[in-house]
């Protein structure tokens, strides 16, 4: 008697990439050409000889360059993504990438035309995490990134912010017309106000018209 034994197992669900809500510095950085250490962030793994405006690179530097990004709160993460610069002269072999909880994961080596390589590790709540470069290539001159992508677990809801627009001063009896937004860190637009607002007595309570929100979600702003 034969028996065949299927099991199905999901891959593991990931939340947003939250490499751009970090504040990023680096060891060098070639700011006259645009190379910029925020350039990791910014969603292009493209990089020289395409387009070098979308990159990192060090200014000279090969290993002991170092890149990091910190966020103000805890971000519990479970998946980098690195995109070494696609030139083939310069090349990440191999380096470290320590996070605010003294947990390490080893990395490279990044491929050499920039292409994705993607690192997963056990969940983790951390305000920062650093890349430390300890190895490159013979050829390298300046060392760097085309993208840091460092992805959430999946599910968790972040608090979203308010933008009530600009104060506004107005004489009594005016009509004004007020816009407010908010932005979801989740991905979901949660709140507008477009509508006509009339003031009817200098110190009375104003009332909006016409108010437009999310109706599936509920937040204390």
């Amino acid at each position: 008697v034969a028996v065949l034994a299927r099991s199905i197992i999901r891959p593991p669900a990931y939340g947003p990439n939250v490499a751009n809500t970090a504040t990023i510095t680096a060891s060098s950085e070639r700011a006259a050409s645009g190379q910029t250490a925020v350039k990791v962030a910014d969603g292009s793994p493209l990089g020289y000889p395409a387009d070098a405006t979308h990159e990192w690179a060090t200014s000279g530097q090969g290993a002991g360059a170092w890149l990091r990004m910190t966020w103000p709160s805890g971000q519990t993460v479970a998946k980098i993504v690195l995109h070494d610069r696609p030139n083939t002269g310069d090349q990440v072999v191999a380096g470290t990438v320590t996070f605010s909880d003294g947990s390490t994961i080893p990395v490279g080596p990044l491929s050499n035309n920039g292409a994705a390589v993607i690192y997963e590790f056990p969940a983790r709540t951390v305000t920062s995490a650093r890349l430390d470069i300890t190895q490159v290539s013979a050829t390298t001159g300046n060392v760097g990134l085309a993208e840091f992508e460092i992805y959430e677990i999946a599910g968790i809801n972040r608090p979203p912010v308010a933008n009530a627009g600009p104060n506004r001063i107005v004489a009594g009896g005016s009509l004004v017309t007020l816009e407010g937004s908010g932005t979801d860190p989740n991905g979901k637009v949660f709140m507008r106000r477009e509508g006509q607002v009339i003031q009817k007595t200098e110190g009375e309570q104003t009332g909006i018209q016409s108010m437009d929100y999310a109706d599936d979600e509920t937040f204390s702003v």
